[in-house]
């Protein structure tokens, strides 16, 4: 199978040669090393390891000057294959909230669990007062949570970004 290049190696080149192994590990794509390391999204199924991603910023860092590409995308001085996509205001973009899978702690399944709460604790009706403030079975309640949860998920997919 022929490796496939990603936008920016396809506008920018593979670099080859020393220095440039560490973009192997992401075959069969052919990448440019110009791509940020940091995505905003994470499918969790498919994470790449936190070593991976220190190492890839470690050799962005080392390609231009003290710099990652995703610093470079935020200031507006990466240039890109997707015109539009990161421009002056890439700090001010939001993610489409939609296409952000929830990251597994998350899920409904561990939001329903019978017998974890005291039955003397009382329930904190909402509305009309007839519905409860509980997820089992109350698929409006889920789905209200839904934006908190899908940022809180990005919040985690970008831990290992953070300098603290």
């Amino acid at each position: 199978m022929a490796a496939r290049e990603t936008p920016f190696a396809e506008k920018y080149g593979h670099p080859q040669g020393p220095g440039h192994d560490l973009l192997k590990e992401w075959l069969p794509l052919k990448k440019s090393g110009l791509t940020p390391a940091s995505p905003s999204v994470v499918d969790w199924k498919k994470l790449i390891s936190v070593n991976s991603h220190k190492a890839l910023e470690d050799y962005q860092r080392t390609r231009f000057f003290g710099f990652t590409a995703r610093e470079l995308e935020q200031i507006g001085a990466l240039a890109d294959a997707r015109p539009g996509k990161w421009d002056s205001n890439s700090t001010t973009e939001q993610a489409d909230l939609d296409t952000v899978p929830l990251h597994p702690i998350f899920e409904r399944r561990h939001w329903e669990r019978e017998g974890v709460v005291p039955l003397h604790f009382p329930k904190h009706p909402y509305g009309d007062g007839n519905k409860f403030w509980e997820i089992k079975g109350n698929d409006d309640i889920w789905e209200a949570l839904q934006p908190a949860l899908k940022i809180a998920t990005l919040v985690l997919s970008n831990i290992a970004t953070w300098q603290w």
